[in-house]
């Protein structure tokens, strides 16, 4: 989701304002908050706990962030569209610097890989052992700079079709895979819970 936008159109500070945003401000970003249309999916938390962090006051601290940068990014994760953001800087900042990359996944011999398609470099990956028909799922990690977008997600999800297309189980012993498998009950016929 565009956290500049809404209905494709750029956002100002007064549009926010009138529409029940909060501001959160600091030098270079500003970030408002609705808390009337959250849904509380906690992309924010995840992303970055040092600007988002509930139960502290105020609870939004942008000037925490790493950078600006990680800041929109995290942002722009947010589903229910209850967090926006504004630039205090260059217009092409917005349009240049902030497209998300491609990205694809390799399947290589003990991890699956997340590489950024304009780079080339690694962005992320899921890494496995295997135990007979077992794959065991031992880490998903993904860098922080793309954190807050989905991609740990996918890259269990490429775990699931390798198990499928390998006719195999998987036993996540990586905390993160263990919650997917919890919330995703369509994951239930490639679980290995006899271990």
């Amino acid at each position: 989701m565009e956290g500049n936008k809404i209905n494709g159109k750029t956002v100002t500070e007064a549009d926010l304002l009138s529409l029940g945003y909060r501001k959160y401000y600091s030098d270079d970003l500003d970030v408002f908050y609705n808390k009337d249309i959250c849904a509380h999916v906690g992309n924010c938390v995840r992303g970055d706990s040092k600007v988002f962090e509930v139960g502290r006051r105020p609870w939004i601290i942008t000037g925490n962030a790493e950078s600006v940068e990680q800041c929109i990014t995290v942002v722009n994760s947010c589903p229910s569209g209850a967090l926006k953001w504004c630039y205090h800087g260059q217009d092409n900042f917005i349009e240049g610097e902030m497209t998300m990359p491609n990205f694809t996944f390799e399947d290589q011999e003990d991890q699956i890989a997340l590489i950024n398609a304009d780079t080339q470099q690694q962005a992320g990956e899921i890494t496995f052992t295997e135990a007979e028909d077992t794959l065991v799922i031992v880490h998903t990690g993904v860098n922080p700079e793309f954190r807050g977008n989905g991609l740990a997600e996918q890259l269990v999800a490429k775990m699931v079709e390798k198990a499928r297309r390998e006719d195999k189980k998987i036993f996540p012993i990586c905390p993160f895979a263990q919650k997917e498998f919890k919330e995703k009950p369509e994951y239930a016929d490639v679980l290995r819970q006899d271990l």
